[in-house]
């Protein structure tokens, strides 16, 4: 339960609470307060002290807790058909490689950390030209 900065523990504990509201999760910005409301006993057993744990550390799963199950359903859409896009028309264009990367490794480090204010504008940028570039080139190839 300690293992990755507690990350094991609080993943549990996201689950559950996902498990108690799957459709609408609690709402945005109430993680900290629904770990404390429901499992307060828990992070002091586990902590050794009172803890305010208001992240999931998983993009995933906080976007589950907070918002529900269907929204991190469609969030996970937007990201899979971004990256099919890319694949499927990188060997046109240079640019996609590097765009596709990076987007595929932000996905993955989404599965232990959570989206911060640094990386995010980045990210969505680069989702932006990814999808705009793959259109370009289906436009294109259609009129062929």
């Amino acid at each position: 339960e300690k293992g990755g900065s507690y990350r094991l523990f609080i993943w549990s504990k996201t689950l559950e609470l996902i498990r108690m509201r799957p459709l609408t999760g609690f709402g945005i910005e109430t993680l900290g307060q629904v770990m404390g409301q429901y499992f307060e006993n828990d992070i002091v057993q586990v902590t050794g002290h009172h803890l305010v744990i208001d992240r999931a550390h998983n993009e995933y799963l906080h976007i589950a807790v907070s918002s529900g199950v269907p929204e991190v359903l469609s969030y996970l859409a937007f990201e899979s058909a971004t990256l099919y896009q890319g694949f499927k028309n990188w060997r046109y264009s240079p640019l996609l490689v590097p765009l596709v990367c990076s987007i595929a490794a932000y996905m993955a480090a989404a599965c232990f950390n959570i989206s911060v204010v640094s990386v995010a504008p980045v990210f969505w940028i680069f989702c932006g030209v990814t999808v705009h570039l793959s259109g370009e080139i289906q436009s294109n190839l259609n009129m062929i």
